[in-house]
């Protein structure tokens, strides 16, 4: 996973936190993340966050914050999609791995890499 984007901003009316993220691979939550704050930036990014499209790449953001309530809440849920999106990643890299070990024992000595 790589964090392509972290920003906090500071606006008239509140702080907002922006995150965008991509993987490897296709990824999609199976355990979903309790949301309270945060929301995708589009239609498609809260059906990514919602478990019902698999991803690549995932936008997420806050509304204004407007206290340390609020702040330490919605730091909770980005910390939990974070390490939701790293550990689907490592399962389904080890999947594929585990496909392409298989194929190139089954067809070592005709692989031209």
């Amino acid at each position: 996973m790589k964090v392509d984007r972290f920003e906090i901003k500071r606006g008239v009316t509140g702080v907002t936190v922006r995150v965008e993220v991509s993987t490897e691979v296709k990824v999609k939550f199976d355990v979903l993340v309790h949301r309270e704050i945060v929301v995708g930036f589009n239609y498609d990014d809260d059906r990514k966050l919602e478990g019902e499209e698999g991803f690549t790449e995932l936008r997420f953001k806050t509304p204004d914050l407007e206290s340390l309530d609020q702040a330490e809440l919605c730091a909770l849920e980005i910390k939990a999609i974070l390490a939701e999106v790293k550990r689907r990643e490592r399962i389904e890299l080890e999947r594929l791995r585990k496909v392409e070990d298989y194929l190139r024992e089954e067809f070592e000595g005709f692989v031209t890499e």
